[in-house]
Parts: structure tokens; sequence; C-alpha cells
């Protein structure tokens, strides 16, 4: 068998794997897709090189490739891990018609120069830090949630009744606990609990006692399944 067919199967293998729903799976084979099969097929355009050349540099190369893509994307405001794959993908393909092949053989193994050594710990180090970010953020919920403050209190006096109406708008979490900490000069004022369903709005409303003259501050906390969300608050004056 040649070695560009046994790497190309191998890529459409992990690109299969990926829609599997599983986020270790997921991770390898974005990794492999990412930082190592471009590279592979480019070196091999270029120099018909042995196959242990090949996997050597094929990590190197692929990190400098995916990083353009990265930056490209990113220009355009298009940068995703689906549109990272997309363009990938037609990386590979293009890449993979042009390599020259090679037939399989067996790999003496000899110790790898010191030199060699570093840039495989590095790209080794590298990949574990963007496994470990794109793990962290596959364990954030992916939906969006809009909140502002819709009234403040614009003429507020001394021991008067405040009123904040804050406004909430769920696009798409669908079964979250919303919990929403109203506080006033860094004191906790009220904890309010509510549902808003998926793609409903609504003004929730808060009252307080205006206890201190001069400027404060209201502020305004979202949590969903306990976890913080975002914040807003405002600074307004009391007569």
């Amino acid at each position: 068998m040649r070695d560009k067919d046994l790497v190309a199967l191998l890529t459409l293998l992990f690109f299969l794997l990926y829609f599997l729903p599983s986020t270790v799976l997921k991770f390898i084979s974005v990794a492999f897709i990412l930082f190592f099969s471009p590279g592979f097929f480019i070196v091999k355009i270029y120099k018909n090189v042995a196959a242990e050349e090949s996997l050597l540099l094929a990590a190197p190369v692929s990190l400098g490739i995916t990083g353009l893509v990265a930056i490209f994307l990113a220009a355009f405001s298009m940068l995703s891990r689906e549109s990272m794959l997309v363009v990938m993908a037609a990386i590979i393909v293009a890449s993979y018609l042009l390599a020259k092949p090679t037939e399989i053989r067996r790999i003496p193994l000899h110790p790898p120069e010191k030199m060699i050594s570093l840039l495989l710990a590095l790209m080794l180090i590298t990949m574990g830090a963007w496994l470990y970010a794109g793990y962290r953020t596959s364990q954030q919920r992916n939906f969006e949630v809009d909140m502002a403050i819709k009234d403040w209190p614009h003429n507020a006096t001394l021991n008067s009744t405040l009123i904040f109406v804050i406004y909430i708008k769920n696009w798409n979490c669908k079964d979250g606990e919303f919990h929403i900490l109203f506080s006033l000069n860094n004191r906790s004022i009220e904890n309010k609990s509510l549902t808003v369903l998926q793609g409903e709005s609504k003004d929730i409303i808060f009252y307080a006692n205006a206890e201190k003259k001069g400027e404060n501050l209201a502020s305004f906390d979202l949590f969903i399944d306990g976890k913080f969300y975002t914040n807003v608050h405002i600074y307004f004056s009391v007569s």
C-alpha cells in the first residue's frame, strides 16, 4: 500500500469519527486532521521524502498551515471548528491528489536528534493546549441570552422607592434555570428565580430603598444553571 493512501484512509476515518457523539473522539479526530494530515500531504508534494521524514515534518508543517487558515478565517469573522474542518478538508484533498506516493516499507527506528525531539515536544505541548482549550469550551453550554436595564430611577430622592426594570431575552436556551442577583452599592438586595422559555422575553422589576445620597451603583448578575453568565449595572444619583 502507498503511504499517502494509508494516511488518506485514516483521515477519512477521523472525519467520520468526528460526527460521533463522543467528546474524546472529536478531539482526537480534530487533532489528526489539523495537526498531521495536511502537513504530511504537502511535504509529499514538494519532495519525494522517505516515510520517516514525512512523519517528522507533518506536525510542524500542519501547525503552520492550521495557523494561517485560522488567521484567514478570523479576518472574515468566519472562524469556528466547523469552518476550520471544511477548509482543511479542501486543502487535504487537493494536496493528496498532488502528493507523490511512496510504497510502505518497514521503517528503521533511530533515536531522534535533539532538535527534532525539541520540535516534537513543542508540537505536543501546543496540541495539548489546543485540545484542552477546546475541551473547556465544549463543556460550556452553547446558548445566547440577552439582559439589559430597561428602566432605572432618574430623579430619585433619599428614602424614596427605587424601581428597576430588567429586560431578559432567551434566544436559544431550552431548559436553563435563571436567577438574577440584585445588588445595590455592593450589598445584595434580592435574588429572583424565573422561567424564560426559548424565544421568550420578559421584564423583571426590582425594588429597593434609596438610603444613600449621591452616586449609587445598581448591579444585576445573571446565573444560568447555577453558573454566572453575565452582568449589567448602572450608576445613578440620589438627591
